[in-house]
């Protein structure tokens, strides 16, 4: 098992800007994804391809008991 700690000094090894560790959520809401999906944000069409799965974390790892969330600030050069 790898500690918050651990997960801290990697994502400040790394340069990620945001942890957060949480209990899987059985469903997530359709509405953020669709949307995105809508407004053709990037090159999404293997997300689109796996929208159920997406929405349904625990479906895709049954076994899991905390989801690891690590985030940076992306700005693609104009």
């Amino acid at each position: 098992m790898i500690s918050f700690v651990q997960l801290q000094e990697f994502a400040a090894r790394e340069g990620l800007k945001a942890l957060a560790v949480i209990d899987p959520p059985a469903a997530l809401d359709p509405a953020p994804l669709d949307q995105m999906l809508a407004d053709g944000v990037g090159d999404l069409t293997w997300l689109a391809e796996q929208r159920a799965m997406r929405l349904n974390p625990v479906a895709m790892l049954p076994t899991a008991r905390s989801l690891v969330v690590f985030a940076w600030h992306y700005q693609p050069t104009p």
